[in-house]
């Protein structure tokens, strides 16, 4: 997200002069930085695909989250773009469906087959 327009940069700041703006906008770098940080990296463990949609169907109970999840799931690789993939859902209700992967601490980005390593742990534990 760029704070190029008046909106973007009035969800950060209430100050009207543009001076007063951008110290307010320094001040606060760090939290906009993390809120732009987490709307691209999900939060959660990074596991093969197969491992993701078994510990989906153990850990999810609720059944109209569960199928959306495992959509999910499919549309990442085949759209390239976590975005594309929620839009491609057709869900409303995106926001449940990826606070339920961070509640079991799983991403929604699987590793590619061809990648030897099986589990990336959570980005956020090393910041």
């Amino acid at each position: 997200m760029r704070l190029e327009k008046s909106k973007a940069i009035h969800a950060y700041t209430d100050e009207s002069p543009a001076s007063a703006q951008i110290s307010d906008l320094f001040t606060n770098m760090q939290k906009i930085f993390l809120n732009t940080f987490m709307r691209i990296v999900p939060f959660g463990n990074f596991y093969k695909k197969d491992e993701d949609v078994e510990i989906i169907r153990e850990r999810v109970s609720d059944i109209t989250i569960r199928p959306r999840m495992l959509r999910l799931l499919d549309l990442v690789p085949e759209k390239k773009s976590l975005l594309l993939a929620q839009k491609a859902l057709k869900y409303r209700r995106v926001d449940e469906v990826m606070d339920t992967f961070s509640r079991i601490e799983v991403a929604p980005i699987t590793i590619s087959k061809r990648h030897d390593i099986k589990k990336l742990d959570n980005l956020y534990k090393f910041m």
